[in-house]
């Protein structure tokens, strides 16, 4: 008997350790790195934007593989050269580096696309027509996001070995730093040598501009940080399915689509 009990006792050590190890690779299944659900709002999944993920062991393993990443980020290998863009009110030059391509969406320093951010603000309501069911709007679009070359291109602080902790961002100025240092863009022929989000309005029966990016009101921008402000005015004609059992205590919504 004393034989058996012996026989089974490493028995039932092996079966708790491999039970255990099961457990370990549960949790490693969860530790697999997954974007941050800010990182994923406004339009950067409209854009194609990807996903930033990476396949994680141990914690130990997450931690070192982390540490080399953020070790140095190397800036865009472009050519020496550079052009001017245009120039703004206080006769300073945008630049942007040769090679700069408008139809690739910017991406940050780990190689995720930045997010879009989005600004509506109604201006004025045109008309509602309850017989038809209609709503016209005067809309002012503002739309924001960061572009990392021109960042590099026009920040003189960074260097090729700059580390993904020293790079600045909108984040990290105080509003009185973002009015000084915005800058306004005359020329609206900007948009042609600048990536910009391709954004369309969608479920409307009528729109004096569907293509948001069209005709700009005012670009701004912060060229140190590579921040752009893009401000646009339309009008849209809105099909509202209008309600009216509850008259008159109603409430009525409309809807529509933007997309990239």
């Amino acid at each position: 008997m004393k034989a058996l009990a012996i026989f089974l006792l490493p028995i039932f050590f092996l079966l708790l350790r491999i039970h255990g190890l099961s457990k370990v690779t549960k949790k490693g299944d969860s530790n697999v790195q997954e974007p941050h659900p800010e990182e994923t709002l406004d339009l950067t999944d409209l854009l194609g934007g990807g996903r930033f993920e990476r396949d994680v062991t141990t914690e130990s393993e997450e931690h070192e593989y982390e540490d080399e990443k953020l070790k140095t980020v190397k800036k865009p290998d472009f050519k020496n050269t550079d052009y001017t863009v245009t120039k703004n009110a206080n006769n300073e030059d945008l630049k942007i580096p040769e090679g700069y391509s408008v139809y690739e969406i910017p991406k940050d320093p780990m190689g995720s696309p930045m997010p879009l951010f989005l600004n509506l603000n109604i201006k004025k309501v045109l008309d509602f027509d309850e017989l038809e069911e209609i709503l016209k709007l005067d809309l002012e679009f503002k739309v924001m996001w960061t572009d990392f070359k021109i960042l590099y291109f026009n920040n003189k602080s960074l260097s090729q070995n700059s580390t993904v902790s020293s790079i600045p961002t909108i984040d990290d100025l105080t509003p009185e730093e973002i009015r000084r240092k915005r800058k306004v863009l005359n020329n609206p022929y900007i948009l042609e040598k600048i990536w910009k989000p391709n954004l369309f309005i969608e479920n409307l029966l009528a729109v004096r501009q569907p293509a948001i990016m069209a005709r700009p009101l005012t670009i701004k921008f912060i060229p140190e940080v590579g921040w752009f402000e893009y401000i646009t005015r339309i009008s849209v004609k809105l099909d509202c399915g209008m309600d009216f059992n509850y008259y008159p205590a109603d409430t009525q919504s409309c809807e529509f689509s933007i997309r990239g």
